[in-house]
């Protein structure tokens, strides 16, 4: 892109900022709906957008790697004339064989979209709240990095030249990325709040994990012969590693067993579907590991790696009340179903068999008031046969590889995140729980937030910076949106407008990622196989944006130059850069290299054989595989998983269960994809899936404008009728669209978090919820015409 043509970008997409403050208004209940969008945008008005699936004249090709998720797959970007007009997937990636998921296709609809943010922006309205026109004005990256350390001192209380800052717990942190550099910030502050989502996304899979092997292992489903699905469906939500793995398995004869109350691509392909009760997962795990135990069908020399023999007695007493016609009572599932499929998950000629894990949906994610407990159980089945950290790593649980930056710096913070919490207790209450303190020191509770800043407990938040967040990322938006109404002072970092900016006194627009130089590796794993993908900038950045570790980094040197501290300042005397760290960690790749080295790679593409080996020692308190946690009952809780059922259940008034999906081509913690042209013609609007049935005794019609309503909240759907889902369930997207009017591409949808009825801190504490889950589908609703 020339300098004209750069210059004009800033300056008509910089006017159009401007304008998001003056239009209508946004917030938890949805405006009416606005005009259609331009089908032909001026690419002379920002709106570039080269099309979708047609691959223009190109002059170049470049390898970058794509950002939306965490599959991170090798991508290929074709540019003509300085501008991306087409992408695919690399074919030397090994995972995605040259394909895009339908999110990396539309990633051109994100780049060239008319309302990305591209300049800083300060609020001139001392007036906040939903609606309120914010009167942006445009400033310089200087003036945005002065008011960031002027607000900071100020929130503080730090007194003019003093060392530290006095009060620095009056800051938060609330970030989905970068989370070693946040903490870095946080503790050169003096603050123990780091904030993410993760009670939302997979806390209670992540704690159980890190409790029982000491580190966290990621599904591989290659060579399975038996899978057993507890909700697990990531081909429906399009990643690609874990679909292809999938597919692969299907294939080549693998077994396919799936509980889920809602069918999804995983029933679909399976050999067997069962519409489980919804939140009763875990009855089931019970009855088949009681059943394990009393005929002792589990592997022994499996079982030999754990320390099941350090606690057998209480192992099998606490597993011998849950037997399979217990489990039939609690789910629905019958008894003689439920011992068979421990039976076949347990049969020699079925190994390598696995119950798959990731993240939110199946086997522990923070659906319901047991999934903590439900994930526990898992373990321990794939325990019984083997499948975590399997030689060779074929169909086990498996801990993957990441090359890490080894930085030295002159002079560390005093002290660490966790020892902060222990002392001064955390504004998201990770100081209740020991194990989230202690297993995702980083991470956070977004649903404890909200009602902690009303509270001012522990004490009163005065400032916060939000990374990659907007209101509909939290349970119940309206509680988050009173909540920031009390800050003294909102930092917004985006690449795309969201509703925090109502609140928000400063906004710093971000780049995206086929802007940027960068290295990506797999975060799932890739047992045998060390992957890195070559991320190299394939165009110049269309505004004045600086990365989130750039901030980070650079206002942390402000505030050691401010303090005559040099936690940002490395051994050899220099300020850290993001360079720095990139250079660090290509030489963890290969020794002596830089960077430059990694962007230069054949194919876009750097893999080494490592032959998968399992490990001897594990970092828990046995030091093996733990079935019987130890570090649970050195916490004071239960180290065996007992049977909790759902905080909700259906009545009159409420008679279905929620169920929350994540749409194939939609990212819903994220912007790229909840305002972009692409997306929003493939998946053009949130639904309400009701078995015919269900619907008829509602008098409801395929297409049919609904409600959903809650205890909560409410929201407006459109009904699709499908017999793939349970009668007493209704099925909705996650965190779809966006409440923002103004935009080019607008929706009307408050999304779900409406719905989601608020979980009071101490609930999770009463019903042994040790990993302070979000509860997102422990949900009871009714569904009526609008």
């Amino acid at each position: 892109m020339d300098d004209e043509t750069r210059r004009h970008f800033l300056k008509t997409a910089g006017a159009a900022a401007f304008t998001l403050g003056a239009v209508g208004g946004c917030g938890v209940q949805p405006p009416g709906p606005g005009p259609d969008p331009d089908p032909d945008p001026d690419p002379g008005d920002g709106g570039f957008e080269p099309p979708l699936n047609v691959k223009l004249a190109y002059d170049d090709m470049i390898y970058n790697a794509c950002g939306i998720c965490m599959i991170r797959c090798g991508m290929q970007v074709y540019v003509k004339d300085g501008e991306a007009v087409y992408v695919e997937g690399n074919p030397a990636d090994p995972f995605n064989n040259g394909h895009l998921c339908p999110k990396g296709k539309a990633a051109l609809g994100f780049l060239y979209n008319p309302d990305r943010l591209m300049v800083p922006l300060r609020r001139t309205n001392s007036e906040k709240g939903i609606g309120i026109d914010p009167q942006w004005e445009e400033i310089t990256w200087d003036e945005a990095y002065d008011a960031m350390v002027e607000q900071i001192t100020r929130a503080t209380e730090s007194a003019p030249g003093a060392a530290d800052f006095a009060n620095g717990e009056a800051f938060a942190l609330i970030t989905h990325g970068a989370y070693d550099w946040g903490a870095r910030l946080l503790t050169a502050i003096g603050s123990p709040n780091l904030v993410t989502h993760y009670d939302a996304c997979f806390t209670t899979s992540f704690v159980a994990r890190k409790a029982l092997t000491g580190s966290l292992p990621w599904t591989n489903l290659a060579g399975a012969k038996y899978i057993l699905s507890f909700g697990w469906d990531q081909p429906e939500r399009s990643k690609n590693q874990p679909t292809g793995q999938f597919s692969n398995a299907c294939m080549n004869g693998a077994r396919v067993v799936c509980l889920n109350p809602w069918q999804g691509v995983v029933g679909a392909k399976a050999d067997e579907w069962i519409a489980i009760m919804p939140g009763t997962d875990l009855a089931v795990m019970l009855g088949m590991i009681c059943h394990i135990l009393a005929n002792d069908l589990y592997d022994a020399t499996a079982v030999a790696r754990t320390n099941f023999a350090d606690h057998e007695a209480d192992i099998r007493a606490a597993f011998a009340e849950y037997t399979p016609e217990w489990a039939e009572a609690q789910c629905g599932v019958p008894a003689a179903t439920i011992a068979r499929l421990a039976e076949e998950f347990t049969d020699p000629a079925n190994q390598p068999a696995i119950i798959p894990i990731h993240k939110r949906d199946g086997a522990g994610g923070p659906n319901y008031a047991n999934s903590f407990q439900t994930a526990h159980a898992s373990l321990i089945l794939n325990a019984f046969v083997g499948a975590i950290d399997r030689d060779g790593g074929d169909a086990c649980l498996a801990f993957g590889w990441k090359p890490k930056a080894h930085l030295t710096f002159e002079e560390d913070p005093p002290k660490n995140l966790k020892t902060l919490i222990d002392e001064k207790g955390a504004i998201d209450g990770k100081h209740n729980f020991p194990l989230v303190r202690d297993l995702t020191t980083d991470r956070g509770i977004f649903a404890n937030l909200a009602q902690r800043i009303l509270d001012q407990d522990p004490y009163q938040l005065k400032m916060a910076i939000f990374y990659r967040y907007g209101l509909l990322s939290f349970p119940n938006p309206a509680k988050i949106a009173e909540a920031l109404s009390t800050l003294d002072y909102v930092v917004f970092a985006d690449t795309m407008p969201k509703e925090v900016m109502w609140f928000a006194d400063l906004v710093l627009p971000q780049p995206m990622f086929l802007e940027n130089n960068y290295i990506s590796y797999r975060k799932f794993c890739t047992p045998g196989q060390k992957l890195v993908m070559a991320g190299n900038r394939a165009v110049q950045p269309v505004g004045n944006f600086k990365s989130w570790t750039s901030i980070a980094m650079t206002l942390g040197k402000k505030l050691d130059e401010l303090r005559g501290t040099n936690y940002f300042k490395l051994a050899g005397g220099d300020w850290v850069t993001p360079t720095d760290e990139k250079n660090s960690m290509a030489s963890d790749i290969v020794e002596g290299w830089t960077l430059d080295d990694v962007l230069a790679v054949e194919n876009g593409v750097w893999a080494e054989d490592a032959p998968y080996t399992a490990k001897s020692e594990y970092s828990t308190p046995s030091g093996k595989i733990e079935i019987y946690s130890e570090k649970m009952e050195a916490a004071g809780y239960e180290p065996l998983p007992s049977w909790l059922p759902r905080a909700t259940a259906s009545d009159a008034e409420y008679p279905l269960y929620l169920l929350l999906m994540r749409w194939a081509g939609l990212k819903h913690s994220a912007p790229l994809t909840s305002d972009n042209r692409f997306s929003l013609d493939a998946f053009p609007g949130p639904v309400a899936k009701i078995h015919p049935e269900t619907a008829t005794d509602l008098g409801i019609a395929d297409g049919d404008t609904v409600w959903i309503e809650s205890t909560n909240g409410r929201m407006k759907v459109q009904a699709v009728l499908t017999e793939r889902i349970r009668p007493d369930c209704v099925l909705t997207n996650h965190n779809y669209g966006h409440t923002m009017s103004g935009l080019t591409y607008p929706q009307s949808d408050q999304g779900d978090g409406v719905l989601i009825v608020d979980r009071p801190e101490q609930s999770c504490i009463d019903n042994g919820d040790w990993s302070a889950g979000a509860w997102m589908s422990d949900v009871c609703v009714k569904v009526y015409k609008a």
